[in-house]
């Protein structure tokens, strides 16, 4: 693996070329379609899983402490209103 900078780059530069993407380009979360299927607008409503799935990451700990102490106040309006606007879609 390289570690020099300008060698990185210049893989990224030749994986690009070829049409290959590079290990760090990562990218967005995979749904399963039964998730998104007969959607109006499916990548909006991917955008707003992916940023519920962020929250719970985010503020996940076990699920027995969840259960017991939940979500912070304002994080919690937060994810309501998230999972409002997805299920409207």
């Amino acid at each position: 693996m390289a570690k020099n900078p300008a060698q990185q780059a210049a893989i990224a530069i030749a994986m690009k070329k070829t049409g290959k993407k590079p290990k760090s380009a990562k990218s967005g979360m995979k749904f399963n379609p039964k998730y998104t299927r007969g959607s109006a607008d499916v990548d909006k409503r991917k955008k707003l899983m992916a940023q519920i799935s962020e929250i719970y990451k985010k503020h996940r700990g076990t699920k027995a402490k969840r259960k017991k102490k939940g979500f912070p106040p304002a994080v919690a309006a937060r994810l309501k209103r998230l999972m409002a606007q997805r299920d409207k879609i």
